[in-house]
């Protein structure tokens, strides 16, 4: 096992320092500040070094600069920098948002499976994706960004796992039914046609999830209990799209079950739809 799987454990957000996750050392933020001492830290024998003084929730608020960047050599003596912002997240920096997605989809996972990750940002979905389905299973992990492929790739150099630069655009060329999970994080719940593209490339007694992140507004929803009506939506379309009848999937007709493991109360709408054998 390498040591960048061994670190991550399933059900486990990964060991990484977050610089300015406990407030009690704002008073030592500030002062580095003042005194213009930029930090560096280890993760599992990853350094980074600040290229700044902003401590970094600063940088990502309101008021700051909206990203703060790093100095990243990994064990291998590579180096690069990295840009960290609300959009391009590491998991070593800040805990991933979609950890919640993860620690639903692992528990789907089993050795032996090919699996597709879309978009997998810096690497860290597929990373833990991988340790579930190894030794015999295969991850690939899809993003248009590019310095977030590069970095994943020098943070996980899993063999089982392939990281390639792109969008959907790039899953054209994969056959029908080239995976037994297809797990995809989508901005919009209505997305029709990738949602039907990402379903061609689920194979029969396979499953799709997919994720979508949700706004909270109007206080807590985990306090009001109230479903988001994305849920219903994704529920909705992808009863569509899975149906026999749809002239969109050119593959035999088959039948699939559809399920809410998620309703958007934790900051994801996330369902799963299991293609059953065809008819």
């Amino acid at each position: 096992m390498s040591p960048d799987r061994a670190h991550i454990q399933p059900g486990a957000a990964p060991r990484g320092v977050y610089p300015g996750s406990d407030s009690r050392r704002g008073l030592a933020r500030r002062l580095r500040s003042v005194l213009g001492i930029r930090r560096s830290f280890n993760v599992d024998g990853i350094r980074y070094r600040e290229t700044t003084t902003e401590p970094l929730r600063f940088a990502l608020s309101r008021r700051g600069a909206g990203f703060k960047e790093y100095e990243v050599s990994f064990r291998t003596g590579a180096r690069m920098r990295i840009r960290c912002t609300h959009e391009r997240v590491f998991a070593d920096l800040v805990p991933p948002p979609n950890l919640p997605v993860c620690l639903r989809a692992e528990r789907l996972l089993r050795p032996g499976m090919r699996v597709a990750v879309w978009p997998c940002g810096t690497g860290y979905a597929a990373a833990v994706v991988s340790g579930r389905v190894a030794p015999s299973g295969a991850v690939v992990a899809l993003d248009p960004d590019e310095q977030s492929i590069e970095f994943a790739r020098l943070r996980y150099p899993i063999q089982n796992v392939s990281f390639e630069c792109g969008g959907m655009e790039n899953l054209a060329g994969e056959t029908d039914g080239a995976f037994d999970a297809v797990i995809a994080a989508l901005p919009n719940v209505s997305d029709e046609a990738r949602i039907s593209e990402l379903w061609r490339l689920t194979r029969s007694g396979g499953w799709l999830l997919i994720a979508s992140p949700v706004v909270q507004t109007g206080g807590s929803l985990a306090a009001r209990n109230v479903p988001r009506p994305e849920a219903k939506t994704l529920m909705d379309l992808l009863a569509r799209i899975c149906s026999p009848s749809n002239a969109l999937d050119a593959r035999p007709p088959s039948t699939a079950n559809i399920g809410l493991l998620g309703d958007g109360i934790d900051g994801w709408v996330v369902a799963i739809a299991r293609r059953d054998e065809p008819l």
